[in-house]
C-alpha cells in the first residue's frame, strides 16, 4: 500500500505529490498504544516540584498557646496545627517524579500509529521554506496553503533558523523538532507541515529495527 501527500514548493508556489514510506505512514493505527503514549507524554512534562509544609516544617509554634486546663477552650499544643491559620498542611503535595517509561518497540508503534492516522493532515514543504527570518514570509506560506485561519498548525522542522524565527511569533503555529515529535503533538493539530529533511528522521525513529 502506497501513501502520497501534497508537497508544496515554497519558492515557486507549486504543488506536487510525494510518496511516503508505507511502513511508517500507512499502518493500522493502534489506538490503545497511542493513548498510552499521550498519557506518558503528559506525565513526563510535569515538573513535580510543588511542595507544602507539614506541621513539623512550619516555622514557630514551639510554645503551647495556653495551658491545658481551666480556660474553657479546646486543648491546643501548637499554633502550627493544621487546624489553625498559618499551620501545616495535612497530606499536602511533595516533590515527586511523574515520569513514565515505555518499551522502545511500543514507542515506535505509537509513533507509527499516530503518523498513519494523521497522514491526511500532512503537507510537505520543500527547499529552504523561507528566505528570511521575517514573520511575513511564513504568513504568506500559510495563506498560499489556505491555512491562515487554521487554529492549530504543527510545523515539524529541523535546524532551519530562518523558518523557526519566521514562524515563531505566530500563535497558531507550534514548532517541533522531528527528534522530539510526540503522539499528542500529531493528534492535537489541525494541519501538519513537514520539512523534507524531517521525513527521514521520523522514518528512522518509527521503523522497526
Amino acid at each position: 500500500m502506497t501513501v502520497t501527500v501534497k508537497k508544496f514548493d515554497t519558492k515557486d508556489s507549486k504543488h506536487s505529490d510525494i510518496e511516503l514510506n508505507s511502513d511508517v505512514f500507512a499502518q493500522e493505527p493502534n489506538v490503545h498504544v497511542m493513548h498510552l503514549a499521550v498519557v506518558r507524554q503528559h506525565a513526563n512534562e510535569r515538573l513535580g516540584t510543588v511542595s507544602t509544609l507539614t506541621k513539623s516544617e512550619v516555622r514557630g509554634g514551639g510554645k503551647k498557646p495556653w495551658k491545658q486546663k481551666g480556660t474553657g477552650r479546646a486543648r491546643a499544643g501548637s499554633s502550627r496545627s493544621p487546624l489553625w491559620k498559618g499551620g501545616g498542611v495535612i497530606f499536602g503535595p511533595k516533590p515527586r517524579d511523574y515520569e513514565k517509561d515505555m518499551p522502545k518497540k511500543v514507542r515506535k508503534l505509537a509513533l507509527r500509529s499516530a503518523l498513519s492516522s494523521e497522514v491526511n493532515k500532512m503537507i510537505v514543504l520543500s527547499g529552504d521554506i523561507v528566505s528570511s527570518h521575517k514573520t511575513s514570509g511564513f504568513v504568506k506560506i500559510l495563506e498560499s496553503l489556505d491555512l491562515g485561519k487554521v487554529k492549530k498548525v504543527l510545523l515539524v522542522i529541523g535546524d532551519n533558523n530562518n523558518a523557526r524565527l519566521s514562524a515563531g511569533n505566530l500563535p497558531n503555529v507550534k514548532i517541533v523538532y522531528p527528534e522530539n515529535l510526540g503522539v499528542y503533538d500529531l493528534v492535537n493539530s489541525d494541519k501538519i507541515l513537514l520539512s523534507e529533511d524531517s521525513i527521514a528522521v521520523l522514518e528512522g525513529r518509527a521503523k522497526n529495527a
